[in-house]
Protein backbone atom coordinates (compact mmCIF):
# COMPACT_ATOMS: atom_id res chain seq x y z
CA UNK A 1 0.00 0.00 0.00
CA UNK A 2 2.65 2.69 1.05
CA UNK A 3 4.89 2.11 -1.76
CA UNK A 4 1.65 2.47 -4.25
CA UNK A 5 1.69 6.12 -2.58
CA UNK A 6 5.00 6.41 -3.12
CA UNK A 7 5.13 5.11 -6.49
CA UNK A 8 2.29 7.41 -7.43
CA UNK A 9 4.15 10.55 -5.57
CA UNK A 10 7.20 9.93 -7.29
CA UNK A 11 5.05 9.83 -11.04
CA UNK A 12 3.08 12.85 -10.03
CA UNK A 13 6.41 14.56 -9.35
CA UNK A 14 8.22 13.09 -12.05
CA UNK A 15 5.27 14.99 -14.48
CA UNK A 16 5.25 17.63 -12.71
CA UNK A 17 9.00 18.37 -13.20
CA UNK A 18 8.44 18.01 -16.91
CA UNK A 19 5.63 20.07 -16.85
CA UNK A 20 7.91 22.89 -15.23
CA UNK A 21 10.43 22.58 -17.98
CA UNK A 22 8.17 22.72 -20.33
CA UNK A 23 6.48 26.14 -19.12
CA UNK A 24 10.43 27.78 -18.67
CA UNK A 25 10.75 26.55 -22.62
CA UNK A 26 7.81 28.33 -23.63
CA UNK A 27 9.04 31.62 -21.45
CA UNK A 28 12.21 31.18 -23.78
CA UNK A 29 9.85 31.21 -27.01
CA UNK A 30 8.38 34.38 -25.87
CA UNK A 31 11.22 35.90 -24.96
CA UNK A 32 11.05 36.43 -21.18
CA UNK A 33 14.54 37.98 -20.21
CA UNK A 34 16.59 35.05 -18.22
CA UNK A 35 16.31 36.74 -14.83
CA UNK A 36 12.51 36.35 -14.85
CA UNK A 37 12.79 32.87 -15.87
CA UNK A 38 15.23 31.95 -13.51
CA UNK A 39 12.46 33.52 -10.54
CA UNK A 40 9.23 31.75 -12.04
CA UNK A 41 12.10 28.23 -11.87
CA UNK A 42 12.91 28.88 -8.05
CA UNK A 43 8.92 29.59 -7.53
CA UNK A 44 7.71 26.51 -9.18
CA UNK A 45 10.50 24.56 -7.28
CA UNK A 46 9.23 26.12 -3.68
CA UNK A 47 5.81 25.16 -4.94
CA UNK A 48 6.38 21.64 -6.00
CA UNK A 49 8.36 20.83 -2.54
CA UNK A 50 5.19 22.27 -0.48
CA UNK A 51 3.09 19.90 -2.67
CA UNK A 52 5.55 16.89 -2.46
CA UNK A 53 5.56 17.74 1.24
CA UNK A 54 1.45 17.85 1.55
CA UNK A 55 1.31 14.97 -0.48
CA UNK A 56 -1.03 17.22 -3.21
CA UNK A 57 -1.22 16.32 -6.56
CA UNK A 58 -0.62 18.82 -8.74
CA UNK A 59 -4.04 17.98 -10.71
CA UNK A 60 -5.69 19.17 -7.55
CA UNK A 61 -4.72 22.11 -6.65
CA UNK A 62 -6.74 24.82 -5.45
CA UNK A 63 -7.56 28.01 -4.36
CA UNK A 64 -7.91 26.29 -0.74
CA UNK A 65 -4.20 24.64 -1.87
CA UNK A 66 -2.57 28.40 -2.54
CA UNK A 67 -4.01 29.79 0.85
CA UNK A 68 -2.31 26.63 2.57
CA UNK A 69 1.00 27.61 0.74
CA UNK A 70 0.68 31.07 1.42
CA UNK A 71 0.38 30.44 5.38
CA UNK A 72 3.07 27.49 4.62
CA UNK A 73 5.54 30.54 3.36
CA UNK A 74 4.48 32.62 6.31
CA UNK A 75 4.82 29.78 8.82
CA UNK A 76 8.32 28.63 7.85
CA UNK A 77 9.37 32.29 6.96
CA UNK A 78 10.78 31.23 4.02
CA UNK A 79 9.73 34.64 2.31
CA UNK A 80 8.47 38.26 2.69
CA UNK A 81 5.25 39.50 1.95
CA UNK A 82 6.00 40.86 -1.63
CA UNK A 83 7.59 37.50 -2.45
CA UNK A 84 5.10 35.45 -1.65
CA UNK A 85 2.99 37.68 -3.55
CA UNK A 86 5.29 36.61 -6.22
CA UNK A 87 5.58 33.28 -5.87
CA UNK A 88 0.90 33.06 -5.92
CA UNK A 89 1.42 35.02 -9.31
CA UNK A 90 4.01 32.37 -10.85
CA UNK A 91 1.73 29.66 -9.77
CA UNK A 92 -1.20 30.98 -11.51
CA UNK A 93 0.79 31.96 -14.89
CA UNK A 94 1.95 28.13 -14.57
CA UNK A 95 -1.52 27.06 -13.93
CA UNK A 96 -3.28 29.18 -17.26
CA UNK A 97 -0.20 27.49 -19.31
CA UNK A 98 -1.42 24.21 -18.31
CA UNK A 99 -4.71 25.09 -19.21
CA UNK A 100 -3.91 26.63 -22.56
CA UNK A 101 -1.76 23.11 -23.61
CA UNK A 102 -4.62 21.16 -22.15
CA UNK A 103 -2.46 19.27 -19.51
CA UNK A 104 -5.26 19.94 -17.13
CA UNK A 105 -8.72 20.77 -18.11
CA UNK A 106 -9.89 23.02 -15.18
CA UNK A 107 -7.93 26.05 -13.82
CA UNK A 108 -9.44 26.84 -10.19
CA UNK A 109 -6.07 28.31 -9.56
CA UNK A 110 -7.31 31.75 -10.94
CA UNK A 111 -9.84 31.69 -8.32
CA UNK A 112 -7.63 32.67 -5.72
CA UNK A 113 -6.88 36.28 -5.18
CA UNK A 114 -3.64 37.47 -5.55
CA UNK A 115 -2.47 39.25 -2.17
CA UNK A 116 -1.79 42.70 -2.10
CA UNK A 117 1.44 44.67 -2.81
CA UNK A 118 2.78 46.25 -0.19
CA UNK A 119 5.42 49.22 -0.59
CA UNK A 120 7.68 50.26 1.58
CA UNK A 121 5.94 52.42 4.05
CA UNK A 122 6.91 55.86 4.03
CA UNK A 123 8.91 57.61 6.99
CA UNK A 124 6.59 60.68 8.73
CA UNK A 125 7.21 62.70 10.93
CA UNK A 126 5.07 63.11 13.71
CA UNK A 127 3.33 66.15 15.19
CA UNK A 128 5.89 67.12 17.57
CA UNK A 129 8.34 66.50 15.07
CA UNK A 130 6.77 68.50 13.11
CA UNK A 131 6.65 71.34 15.41
CA UNK A 132 9.99 70.85 16.55
CA UNK A 133 11.21 71.42 12.78
CA UNK A 134 8.94 74.67 12.62
CA UNK A 135 10.08 76.53 15.65
CA UNK A 136 13.83 75.80 14.82
CA UNK A 137 13.07 78.43 12.19
CA UNK A 138 14.17 81.63 14.16
CA UNK A 139 13.88 85.61 13.45
CA UNK A 140 11.89 87.76 12.28
CA UNK A 141 13.90 88.16 8.89
CA UNK A 142 12.48 87.69 5.29
CA UNK A 143 14.01 84.91 5.16
CA UNK A 144 12.64 83.58 8.01
CA UNK A 145 9.43 84.28 6.87
CA UNK A 146 10.35 82.25 3.61
CA UNK A 147 11.22 79.17 5.71
CA UNK A 148 8.59 79.02 7.70
CA UNK A 149 5.67 79.75 5.00
CA UNK A 150 7.91 77.44 3.04
CA UNK A 151 7.74 74.71 5.26
CA UNK A 152 4.04 75.14 6.16
CA UNK A 153 2.67 74.69 2.81
CA UNK A 154 4.34 71.49 2.23
CA UNK A 155 3.57 70.23 5.55
CA UNK A 156 -0.14 71.50 5.23
CA UNK A 157 -0.23 70.83 1.63
CA UNK A 158 0.98 68.32 0.63
CA UNK A 159 2.89 69.53 -2.92
CA UNK A 160 5.35 68.24 -4.48
CA UNK A 161 8.79 69.92 -4.60
CA UNK A 162 8.37 70.96 -8.26
CA UNK A 163 5.01 71.76 -7.72
CA UNK A 164 6.26 74.29 -5.27
CA UNK A 165 9.05 75.68 -6.56
CA UNK A 166 6.89 76.55 -9.65
CA UNK A 167 4.15 78.84 -7.79
CA UNK A 168 3.27 82.13 -8.49
CA UNK A 169 1.57 85.02 -6.23
CA UNK A 170 -1.50 84.74 -9.12
CA UNK A 171 -1.87 81.23 -8.20
CA UNK A 172 -2.48 82.26 -4.54
CA UNK A 173 -6.17 83.92 -3.02
CA UNK A 174 -5.92 84.94 0.24
CA UNK A 175 -8.91 86.57 1.81
CA UNK A 176 -10.04 86.79 5.18
CA UNK A 177 -13.17 84.59 4.70
CA UNK A 178 -11.78 82.64 1.09
CA UNK A 179 -8.50 81.14 1.25
CA UNK A 180 -6.82 78.97 -1.86
CA UNK A 181 -3.99 77.60 -3.27
CA UNK A 182 -4.47 76.51 -7.17
CA UNK A 183 -2.05 74.88 -8.61
CA UNK A 184 -1.28 74.40 -11.81
CA UNK A 185 0.36 71.77 -14.48
CA UNK A 186 -0.42 68.38 -15.30
CA UNK A 187 -1.82 67.28 -11.92
CA UNK A 188 -3.88 70.71 -11.52
CA UNK A 189 -6.00 71.06 -8.16
CA UNK A 190 -6.49 73.86 -5.78
CA UNK A 191 -6.51 73.30 -1.75
CA UNK A 192 -8.11 75.63 0.48
CA UNK A 193 -6.03 77.49 3.25
CA UNK A 194 -7.11 77.38 6.72
CA UNK A 195 -5.30 79.22 9.57
CA UNK A 196 -2.14 78.60 10.81
CA UNK A 197 -1.15 78.65 7.22
CA UNK A 198 -3.23 81.87 6.08
CA UNK A 199 -1.15 84.17 8.42
CA UNK A 200 1.76 82.91 7.55
CA UNK A 201 1.98 83.41 3.97
CA UNK A 202 -0.22 86.62 4.63
CA UNK A 203 2.89 87.85 6.87
CA UNK A 204 5.38 86.47 4.07
CA UNK A 205 3.37 88.17 1.42
CA UNK A 206 3.26 91.76 2.94
CA UNK A 207 7.16 91.41 3.68
CA UNK A 208 8.12 91.15 0.03
CA UNK A 209 9.21 94.28 -0.80
CA UNK A 210 8.27 95.53 -4.96
CA UNK A 211 6.40 92.37 -4.80
CA UNK A 212 5.60 92.81 -8.28
CA UNK A 213 9.37 92.30 -9.45
CA UNK A 214 9.01 88.70 -7.92
CA UNK A 215 6.07 86.45 -9.17
CA UNK A 216 7.32 83.44 -7.73
CA UNK A 217 5.84 82.68 -4.26
CA UNK A 218 8.95 81.35 -3.11
CA UNK A 219 12.37 83.71 -3.70
CA UNK A 220 15.59 82.73 -2.69
CA UNK A 221 18.69 84.46 -1.75
CA UNK A 222 22.39 84.80 -3.36
CA UNK A 223 24.31 83.07 -0.16
CA UNK A 224 23.05 83.95 3.30
CA UNK A 225 23.08 88.00 1.75
CA UNK A 226 19.35 88.52 1.65
CA UNK A 227 19.68 92.10 0.14
CA UNK A 228 19.87 90.10 -2.70
CA UNK A 229 17.31 88.49 -3.83
CA UNK A 230 16.58 85.93 -6.41
CA UNK A 231 13.64 85.78 -8.51
CA UNK A 232 12.62 81.63 -7.76
CA UNK A 233 14.60 79.24 -5.05
CA UNK A 234 15.37 76.06 -7.14
CA UNK A 235 14.48 72.31 -6.15
CA UNK A 236 18.16 72.05 -4.78
CA UNK A 237 17.50 75.09 -2.70
CA UNK A 238 14.11 73.50 -0.83
CA UNK A 239 16.39 70.21 -0.42
CA UNK A 240 18.97 72.72 1.19
CA UNK A 241 17.12 74.18 3.30
CA UNK A 242 14.88 70.97 4.34
CA UNK A 243 18.45 68.83 5.29
CA UNK A 244 19.95 71.93 7.38
CA UNK A 245 16.83 72.45 9.64
CA UNK A 246 16.55 68.93 10.27
CA UNK A 247 19.94 68.96 11.62
CA UNK A 248 19.59 71.93 13.40
CA UNK A 249 16.49 70.42 14.86
CA UNK A 250 18.28 66.82 15.39
CA UNK A 251 15.64 65.50 13.69
CA UNK A 252 16.78 61.97 10.92
CA UNK A 253 15.18 61.06 8.06
CA UNK A 254 13.78 64.49 7.17
CA UNK A 255 13.24 64.39 3.35
CA UNK A 256 11.39 66.71 1.03
CA UNK A 257 8.70 64.24 0.78
CA UNK A 258 8.29 63.78 4.61
CA UNK A 259 6.35 66.72 4.42
CA UNK A 260 3.97 65.89 1.60
CA UNK A 261 3.32 62.23 3.37
CA UNK A 262 2.48 64.31 6.78
CA UNK A 263 -0.05 66.09 5.18
CA UNK A 264 -1.49 63.03 4.06
CA UNK A 265 -1.93 61.56 7.67
CA UNK A 266 -2.67 65.21 8.76
CA UNK A 267 -5.53 65.04 6.69
CA UNK A 268 -6.99 61.26 6.64
CA UNK A 269 -6.47 61.79 10.51
CA UNK A 270 -9.15 64.89 10.21
CA UNK A 271 -11.52 62.57 9.07
CA UNK A 272 -11.45 64.73 5.33
CA UNK A 273 -13.13 62.36 2.57
CA UNK A 274 -11.05 60.43 0.86
CA UNK A 275 -11.90 61.27 -2.52
CA UNK A 276 -10.30 64.81 -1.63
CA UNK A 277 -7.33 63.83 0.04
CA UNK A 278 -6.53 62.04 -3.41
CA UNK A 279 -6.97 65.14 -5.27
CA UNK A 280 -5.47 67.14 -2.81
CA UNK A 281 -2.18 64.81 -3.16
CA UNK A 282 -3.19 65.18 -7.09
CA UNK A 283 -3.45 61.06 -6.84
CA UNK A 284 -5.47 60.07 -10.25
CA UNK A 285 -6.67 57.00 -8.20
CA UNK A 286 -7.61 56.29 -4.24
CA UNK A 287 -5.37 53.12 -4.47
CA UNK A 288 -2.40 55.95 -4.03
CA UNK A 289 -3.98 56.57 -0.18
CA UNK A 290 -3.28 52.55 0.60
CA UNK A 291 -0.22 53.15 1.78
CA UNK A 292 -0.87 55.91 4.58
CA UNK A 293 -3.75 53.64 5.49
CA UNK A 294 -1.17 51.08 6.18
CA UNK A 295 1.16 53.39 8.22
CA UNK A 296 -1.57 54.57 10.48
CA UNK A 297 -2.44 51.13 11.40
CA UNK A 298 0.92 50.60 12.83
CA UNK A 299 1.40 54.06 14.57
Amino acid sequence: MNENINLSNSSNLNNLSNLISKFLIHLRKISRAENTISSYHSDLKIFKTFLNQFAIPYTKVSPETLEHFKQYLKNESLEGPNTIRRMIISVRRFYAFLTDTNHIKHNHVNYFKVPTRIDHLPEVPSSDEFDCFFDIIKGDSLKSKRDRALILTLGYLGLRVGELCKLTWNDLYLEANTAYLHIPGKNSRTIPISEPLFSILSTYQKSIVEIEKYPSIFISFRGNREEEIMPTISRHGVKHLIYHNARLASLSGITPQSFRHYAAIRWIKSGLDENKIAEYLGFSNLNSLEKYYQLLQQL
